[in-house]
């Protein structure tokens, strides 16, 4: 073999190298995206999302904010253009990606596939449904009264291994936060909130504002879950105490924080340009 042909073969070797490798990789960036389409679509996010557009509507409609009929169809606007299901697939899609980790991944996957997180999520996306979050809101209090106690017990439990209340303590502080961040930036800077001012604002929202929410959430709980058994309810509260549900409940909380930080931030800015339109007016 002379020495050209000796090269033309080792350079023949490396380029299948990597030709290999890129193929690797394009292999791995699919079976990535893959797995998080279908967590998406298993944790019931994909549907919530669909059903955000609708959920606003009605929410709106049965307790509407104290707005003129004007404000409130531009207000309406606002929320659905910043909640739209695009949007906020989009933002989940990116933080999941950016956050990806395989064995995680994959073992969050096995978990929604098994039949009893796939009963209680399809429990989950009924609440979504406009016609039964009506029902909630005319039932939910004479409905509590019929809850047993041992049963509250186990749903307490279940707020408390999957963080829902303090993810939802966290997305109204990171809503204040955005808005008056915003707000900030078009206010001369006497009539500014200063940041320890807002710090200590955002402190006490926390220490004040997880019982009312664990409340709430107790009832929303209550009137979710209400055609599960309770063998079912402690099974699934068992299922989230074990190491891939808390490892779970860490990366949806801050994939649903990342999703409606988005959403809350277009909100703001929307928020800052209708304070210079009407300063400008």
């Amino acid at each position: 073999m002379t020495r050209h042909s000796h090269k033309v073969s080792r350079l023949t070797v490396i380029l299948l190298l990597m030709l290999m490798s890129v193929s690797t990789m394009a292999t791995d960036l699919d079976k990535r995206d893959k797995q998080i389409a279908q967590i998406m679509e298993l944790s019931g996010a994909i549907h919530t999302f669909d059903q955000m557009p609708a959920m606003m509507q009605t929410m709106l409609q049965q307790q509407p904010p104290p707005l003129s009929a004007r404000e409130l169809e531009s207000f309406s606007r606002v929320m659905t253009a910043a909640f739209s299901p695009e949007k906020m697939r989009a933002a989940m899609k990116s933080y999941l990606t950016a956050h990806y980790e395989p064995h995680h991944f994959s073992e969050l996957l096995a978990l929604l596939q098994r039949p009893l997180v796939k009963r209680m999520t399809a429990l989950e996306q009924a609440t979504t449904d406009p016609d039964d979050m009506i029902q909630f809101m005319q039932q939910a209090n004479t409905f509590m009264s019929s809850v047993a106690n041992e049963r509250l017990t186990v749903l307490r439990n279940i707020d408390n291994a999957m963080i829902m209340s303090e993810t939802m303590l966290d997305l109204q502080v990171q809503s204040f936060q955005s808005f008056i961040q915003a707000i900030n930036t078009v206010l001369p800077e006497p009539q500014q909130m200063p940041a320890s001012q807002m710090e200590e604002i955002s402190r006490q929202m926390r220490e004040q504002g997880l019982y009312p929410i664990r409340q709430q959430m107790l009832v929303q709980l209550a009137w979710t879950y209400r055609m599960a058994s309770d063998a079912d309810l402690n099974d699934y509260l068992e299922l989230y105490r074990s190491p891939i549900g808390q490892w779970s409940k860490d990366i949806m909380k801050a994939s649903t924080l990342a999703v409606f930080g988005s959403a809350t931030e277009e909100i703001s800015q929307q928020i800052k340009q209708k304070i210079i339109r009407d300063h400008g007016a």
